[in-house]
């Protein structure tokens, strides 16, 4: 829940194959929850053995007790300058485990462009080349460990060497007698057998430290999209969208002195103190070259990022006032050039602009949208009918059926303020024609913006306003 909740800044500069791995090692049966508590006992084990064996050092020998942790500092010493190595070492392997996966989910998702260009042989390289670069360092690895492991055991064996000859001293001084030398080194050596197997242990946590420290890092960040402070939330989404919704009353849209730069690219600014008026009740076409701002403004609508400086306002309330699932799950709606379809129904595609809707409300919203009879006779169980991408869904549906389809969605969430993004770029005449007609029905009475690079898709707009790097040009 937290990942999908998480921030655009937060997801964007991390590799998904990071994630599908890090979750791969925390669900795995063999993974991190199923390894915690043995871990945790044996850990528990260990030291309490180690602080028993202490006490009863004491009791034998303070001299030799005392020899003994004086070489201790030592012992942290080279376990805390070598665990710092290796845990580096170990993030810089979980990395490229991560590009190796990122490598071939790319590939998957993007199979047709795979194949369409002939690249498979090229793909399949650049994984070799990835997952070659995880095993040197997973080697690596595994050498500094055993290194680690090995220097652990020399020093302790170091330090049983000193116990023995201090204690051969005192021994030839009358200070100690041989059953009590004996003794001391026997208790010495179940200490340097948990020692030894607490080095493993560190080995075992070395490999889930890496995942859970990103898992946990979106954890702690997904809620980096806040809200203002609690004093300037003097309204309720709820009852500004029921006055919004009615007919005649959608809000305006302001862009007040917005600057903004990707977390990513800091030192490129993408809106430079833009100032942009979308009057209430009105179409708003925005144009120009691709890079001159329009999908960042968009973005900001949405609130997947924040303004840099500056503020947008709704109906002159401030977008960061609103809970992101009021802004987007009511006040604003948005159709892209590539809607996305789910698993399930198209009643339950439809659905998804208002999960409470009833079936009724359903299949108006898609005769609104043009779409309810492609749906009763092309699909073979109509509203039914499973689509997306599981084995037992129908082929997919053409571009103008999937546009119809969302555009539903939108006609059943009912959003004073709509987005359509080129929603018409990737259709053919026939299509378009079919799906001009549905947006005609769901932008009456709203408040609506329009990128486009088509005449077609800005002919009905009562202002065309151009973009030039990151500001108004006209």
């Amino acid at each position: 829940g937290a990942l999908s909740a998480a921030a655009m800044n937060i997801l964007i500069p991390i590799y998904l194959g990071e994630f599908v791995e890090a979750i791969a090692l925390w669900s795995n049966r063999d993974g991190i929850p199923s390894g915690v508590l043995p871990t945790l006992k044996l850990f528990l084990a260990y030291v309490v053995q180690i602080l028993g064996c202490f006490i009863s050092l004491l009791s034998i020998s303070p001299v030799l007790t005392g020899t003994l942790l004086s070489s201790l500092p030592c012992v942290f010493l080279i376990g805390s300058l070598m665990g710092a190595e290796l845990r580096r070492l170990s993030q810089k392997a979980q990395s490229q485990h991560s590009i190796a996966s990122s490598v071939a989910e790319e590939s998957f998702t993007h199979i047709r462009s795979v194949k369409a260009l002939s690249i498979e042989e090229l793909q399949l390289e650049r994984y070799r080349n990835e997952t070659e670069k995880a095993r040197a360092l997973n080697e690596q690895l595994g050498y500094g460990i055993g290194v680690f492991q090995g220097l652990s055991n020399l020093t302790l064996n170091g330090v049983v060497l000193g116990v023995l000859y201090v204690g051969g001293h005192l021994i030839y001084r009358d200070e100690l007698k041989s059953g009590q030398l004996m003794a001391f080194l026997v208790t010495t050596q179940t200490i340097q057998r948990s020692m030894a197997q607490l080095s493993l242990l560190f080995s075992q946590v070395l490999r889930g430290s890496t995942a859970l420290n990103r898992i946990f890092g979106v954890l702690h960040d997904s809620s980096r999209t806040e809200l203002l402070p609690q004093r300037t939330q003097s309204f309720t989404s709820d009852k500004l969208y029921e006055q919004w919704s009615q007919p005649g009353h959608a809000p305006d849209l302001q862009f007040d002195a917005v600057r903004f730069a990707y977390p990513t690219r800091p030192e490129a600014v993408v809106l430079d103190e833009l100032n942009l008026s979308i009057p209430a009740g009105n179409v708003v076409a925005l144009v120009g070259q691709s890079g001159a701002g329009k999908s960042t403004v968009v973005s900001l609508i949405e609130r997947f990022y924040n303004p840099s400086s500056g503020r947008v306002t709704l109906g002159s309330h401030d977008l960061r006032g609103f809970s992101l699932s009021s802004l987007r799950g009511q006040l604003v709606g948005y159709i892209s050039q590539e809607p996305q379809i789910f698993n399930t129904s198209i009643r339950e595609n439809i659905r998804l602009g208002k999960p409470n809707a009833t079936d009724q409300q359903v299949e108006e919203a898609a005769r609104l949208a043009n779409a309810h009879d492609f749906i009763m006779n092309q699909l073979p169980n109509g509203y039914e009918t499973r689509v997306g991408q599981g084995s037992d869904s129908v082929a997919g549906l053409s571009g103008g059926q999937r546009q119809r389809i969302a555009i539903a969605r939108v006609i059943l969430k009912n959003s004073p303020f709509l987005i359509l993004d080129e929603a018409t770029s990737a259709l053919d005449a026939e299509s378009e024609a079919q799906v001009q007609g549905a947006l005609k029905t769901v932008m009456k009475g709203r408040t609506v913006l329009v990128i486009a690079h088509r005449l077609s898709t800005v002919r009905g707009a009562d202002w065309i306003i151009v973009m030039s790097h990151g500001k108004v040009a006209e």
